[in-house]
């Protein structure tokens, strides 16, 4: 069996109007650390994700715990 996790970004700084470099807020970056949390205790065999600043920075710290490679998909 195959399970698929979709994680929205965390709050991107709106006040950055280049949508693509767009950095996350501080709750945006204290609520990264909630999704790593919850992802701790899951296998994960690969990781996806936007070239969005907002989304890579959201799940940069699992892909990071986990030793992965991230691999960008437009969405």
């Amino acid at each position: 069996m195959t399970t698929v996790y979709f994680v929205r970004h965390a709050q991107p700084d709106l006040s950055v109007h280049d949508d693509l470099t767009r950095p996350l807020t501080e709750k945006g970056l204290q609520d990264r650390k909630k999704v790593t949390d919850y992802f701790r205790d899951k296998h994960i065999d690969q990781a996806f994700s936007s070239p969005f600043k907002r989304a890579i920075d959201t799940i940069q710290p699992v892909i990071d715990e986990k030793k992965l490679t991230l691999s960008y998909a437009w969405c």
